[in-house]
C-alpha cells in the first residue's frame, strides 16, 4: 500500500513540475512564433501589401495565431501526458 501511495505522490510532483514547464515553453513559442510573423510583414516590400489583402494579413494574426496559441498546446499536453502515464501505469501492473 505504501509502494502505491509513492508512486501517486511521484505522479502528483511530475505532474505539477510538467505544468508549469509546459506553461512556461507555450508562452515562450507563442511568442517567438508572434514576433517572427511582425517581423516578417514589417520587413516586406510595399508590393506585398498591394498584392495581399489587409484581411488576409490581419487573418493570420488573429485566426490562426489563436489556433496555435489554444489548439496545438492542448494536443501536444494530451500526448505528452499519456506517455509518462503509459510508464508508470505498466510499472504499477509489473510490481
Amino acid at each position: 500500500m505504501v509502494g502505491y501511495g509513492a508512486i501517486m505522490v511521484g505522479m502528483s510532483v511530475f505532474n505539477l513540475v510538467y505544468a508549469i514547464l509546459f506553461v512556461l515553453g507555450v508562452m515562450r513559442a507563442a511568442s517567438s512564433i508572434h514576433n517572427q510573423l511582425l517581423q516578417s510583414i514589417m520587413r516586406s516590400p510595399i508590393s506585398f501589401f498591394d498584392t495581399t489583402s489587409t484581411g488576409r494579413i490581419v487573418n493570420r494574426f488573429s485566426r490562426d495565431i489563436d489556433l496555435i496559441d489554444k489548439e496545438v498546446p492542448f494536443l501536444l499536453s494530451m500526448n505528452l501526458t499519456n506517455i509518462p502515464s503509459m510508464v508508470l501505469l505498466v510499472a504499477v501492473i509489473c510490481f
